[in-house]
Order: C-alpha cells, then structure tokens, then sequence
C-alpha cells in the first residue's frame, strides 16, 4: 500500500520500436483494461471548445484534429496478478475489509511524428516544455504516422503507431482515458480514419470501435465519486490516500523486462516542488484546488500541492462531521421530554457549511493544453511540417527533479506526460473498480464484467455540463461505412496472424518497486 513516487515507464520512439513491439503487444492483449493518453500540438480556441453545443463543440474538434498532430501516446497496461488475490475467495463478498487487488502494469511513452503539415501552437508546446517534454527527440527520433484513411493495404505485423491502434482496437480489451473525448477525436482522426461529420455517427463508431467499453475517469470522479474537484492529479492522489489508509485497497507491481535500461525512465507521480513566500505560509491557491490550473503559473505565491488541498479538505470535511455530530446530539437531547417542557419545540437553525463538494459549481479544466490557452488565443498557430523543423530546444529546458531514491539521470517529475498519465488515469480506475465492482472472490479474474456492464461504461464527461455523452449506437446513429469496412479488415487480418501462431508472449520478472 506504498505512495508512489515514481513509475517505470518504457520510452518507445522509431529506433527501438521495433524490439520494443513485442513487449508492447503482450502487454496490450494480456491486460484487463489499458488507459491511454496522448499529448497534442494544440486545441484552438478555447471558446470554441466549451459552446453550449455539442455538436458545435464536436464540430470545432474535427477542425482542430484535421490541422493538429498527437505528439506522444501514452499506454499504460494494468494485468490482475494471481499473486496479489484475496486469501480468503471464501467470503465472496467485495464489502470484505481486507479484499485487494493486485496488478502487474507496464506502461510506455511512445514519441510519434505526423509525416503531414500540422499546427502547432506556442502555448501548448511551452507547457509540455516546463513538463520536460523534449521536442529535440519528438522530431528526430518520433515514430512516423500519417492522419485519415489508409493509404494502402495494411500489415498489421509490422510495427507502426497506426497498427498498434489497431491491435488495441482487435484486443477486445476495455479502455480508460481521463477527459476522452478530447483523445477519442484526435486517435480517431490520426490513426484510425476520418473523422465523421455528425457527432451521434462519431459516438456510433467510437462504441463499435471499443466492443469491451470505453471509461472517463473524469466523469466517473464526477458523477460516482462526486469529488469537489476532478483534474487528473488531484484523483489520483486520493486514490493514492484510500490505497494506503485502508485494509481494502489495490496494489501495483512494475515488471521489469528483459530490454535495455537506457529506455526506461523513471517518472514521479507528482508536480515539481515550488518555493514559496515565507510570509504566504500554506495558503492554498482556491483556484488550482478547483480546476488544476492557475493563471498566474509559477509567479503565484499561493500553494499548488495536491496533499496540502487535500489536507485542507480533510480537516473541513472533519470539522463539518464534527459540527453535524453536535447538532445530532443537541437536537436528540432538545425532542427529549424534559427539553420540550422546559424549553419548547422550536427547532434548532442549521446552517449548511459549504466546503464546494458540488461537482456541478465548477468546471475543471483539466486538459494539459486547454489550462496553457490565453483568452486571445487563435486556431492559428505556427504550420510546420517534418523537414521544417528545428526547434533547438536545450536540454536544460525540461524541467528535471531529483528524489532521494534514484539519481537525476533517469528521473523526471511532474505530471503532463503521456505515459505517467495514462498511469494515473488507469490506476484511478483500478482503485474504482474496487470501490464500485461487484468481486466474486473465488475466481481468478475480479468484478470487471460486472462493471462493464455498470452504469460507468461509455460515458464521457462534458465540461460545464451536467449530463455526459453516451457513446452508443441506435436506430437514429448508425456507424459510417468506412468503419464498418475498416473493423471488418482488422478482424480478418488479426485472425491471420493468430492462424500464424504468432507468440507475443515474453520472459517477464516481476519487482515490485
């Protein structure tokens, strides 16, 4: 039940892909659900991103995935370990105080690179910048992929970034995003085919696309857990605080494999320490505690630290228990009949006390890039192609922190990264399965059937909105027919392969870090 500090995470980018596929390919199809995130080049304006429309939102996303590019996809793949079950499957019964789960996860971080003309704006990439995104390798070293249809039959064993979609796509495994739509849009546009002009055909698709469900722990944090605020890191560090404070709780191995160690980095969980005015003590920043984001950035003098919002929320929401605790018993003791003779029936006032748990009073803009846009932002940006680049960007710009563990040399910290995050967002859905699954202790494989068919499944949260969008087909959506055909293809060609017994299975030697 450690707090985890830092995670392995393999760096995959064109020179080792190849020797990395294999791994990748177990990972995915051995899994119980893999969490994917991905860094883009820019979202647009920012107004156009949140109209009250949902198809005119949907609409302004085409637009912007057409002209933006994925700069890297995270995959984190979380696999159940038989070693880590319940001693006791004979209780059966999920309430048990002492059930855990335990997973083998295997996360990558894979550098990709549109072979296309794509829109970059200043913003998006300066905030990847101060998150140690390194732009020098993204252009030299990122795997190759071009957006939209398929330019020609494909061979789905050779390893490409579009044909790794396409084995998560035939995995028939569940999938997990944090805010997806955002990330559903642009991986449909960039690595699957074009994006379809109507929303309920795209939501048609996307349920075809992903047989065994689609999750957004955004919503779920919403709407099931109704957290005051649902931004990835402040989930995750209260998943991290119930795994470690409770008996009933989910435990995480890193497995290392049998690969080069010079691809492995070693990625903390939480944002940079930042200095603060001595004069400002701990006073929280309202609004990073609310959204995630603070205009003001680094120059704000207020604190941004996710353990010291939630300290401050624990001490309030305890000191409204308290406070609910004592009206209980004074009003017990005031309809006593001594009380009532003595002092009369009126009641006593309560007074509510508001610490903002209402999910519904803010809208947490918690997408990397939508918290770096100005208000003036454009759908602008800067076009550049593969041959135009030269960033020249310093080493020294990526932001890099020692923990006591392990040296400065293969540790990064911060959020933001595609891979780290794709980590978070699976290991909150995890922790949710746990808290919200049905277990049948006495078998090997834990309560996700139950959840995928829950009320959890296929939905994706809206920002400013106070209903998510269903991903689902109907009489009235019907998918387009360059899904249909392109499904068709990749099941018939994956049943090839696997008639070709082709073993993707590998050596593994499980450490728990």
């Amino acid at each position: 039940m450690e707090k985890y500090v830092r995670v392995p995470v393999i760096d995959v980018h064109k020179e080792n892909l190849d020797e990395i596929w294999p791994l990748l390919l177990r990972a995915i199809y051995e899994s119980r659900f893999v969490a994917l995130d991905t860094e883009l080049s820019g979202l647009g304006e920012r107004k156009k991103l949140f109209a009250k429309s949902i198809e005119d939102r949907y609409k302004n996303l085409v637009e912007v995935a057409k002209s933006r590019s994925i700069l890297a996809l995270g995959i984190s793949c979380f696999q159940e370990s038989t070693d880590g079950m319940n001693s006791n499957p004979s209780e059966g019964n999920s309430s048990d105080k002492n059930y855990n789960i335990e997973y083998q996860v295997c996360t990558f971080n894979l550098s990709v690179l549109c072979s296309q003309e794509f829109v970059v704006e200043p913003a998006s990439l300066q905030f990847l910048i101060q998150h140690g995104f390194d732009f020098n390798k993204q252009f030299s070293k990122g795997v190759l992929y071009h957006k939209g249809e398929d330019k020609e039959p494909c061979d789905y064993a050779i390893a490409s970034v579009r044909n790794l979609f396409a084995h998560i796509l035939a995995c028939n495994k569940p999938v997990v995003f944090h805010n997806g739509l955002l990330d559903l849009v642009f991986l449909y546009q960039n690595l699957y085919s074009d994006l379809p002009d109507k929303l309920e055909v795209f939501t048609s698709d996307v349920h075809g696309m992903f047989t065994a469900g689609v999750f957004d722990t955004k919503y779920i944090a919403e709407f099931k857990q109704r957290e005051p605020a649902s931004y990835l890191s402040y989930i995750f560090r209260k998943c991290q605080r119930y795994n470690t404070k409770t008996q009933k709780h989910i435990k995480v191995a890193f497995p290392t494999e049998t690969i080069s160690s010079q691809w492995i980095e070693h990625l903390c969980c939480h944002e940079p320490p930042r200095q603060l005015d001595e004069t400002s003590g701990v006073q929280i920043c309202e609004l990073y505690a609310a959204h995630g984001f603070c205009r003001r950035g680094a120059d704000c003098h207020l604190s941004h630290d996710i353990d010291q919002i939630l300290d401050k929320q624990d001490k309030m929401l305890s000191k409204k228990k308290r406070k609910n605790k004592k009206r209980k018993t004074d009003r017990d003791e005031d309809e006593t009949p001594s009380k009532k003779q003595s002092h009369g029936n009126s009641p006593i006032e309560q007074k509510d006390i508001n610490i903002n748990t209402s999910d519904n009073n803010a809208v947490a803009y918690d997408t990397p890039e939508i918290s770096t846009l100005s208000n003036n932002n454009t759908a602008g940006g800067h076009r550049v192609g593969i041959n135009d680049v030269n960033m020249n960007i310093s080493d020294n710009d990526a932001v890099a922190h020692d923990t006591p563990q392990i040296s400065r040399n293969n540790v990064t910290t911060g959020g933001h990264r595609a891979g780290i995050d794709a980590f978070m967002t699976g290991y909150c859905l995890a922790t949710y399965i746990l808290l919200h699954g049905k277990h049948d202790l006495s078998n090997s494989v834990h309560g996700y059937s139950n959840l995928s068919n829950s009320e959890l499944v296929n939905k994706m949260s809206l920002s400013g909105k106070e209903v998510p969008l269903t991903l689902a087909c109907s009489h009235f959506a019907k998918p387009s027919l360059l899904h249909i055909n392109k499904m068709k293809n990749i099941k018939v060609k994956m049943c090839q392969i696997r008639s070709q017994n082709v073993d993707y299975n590998l050596e593994i030697s499980k450490t728990k870090m």
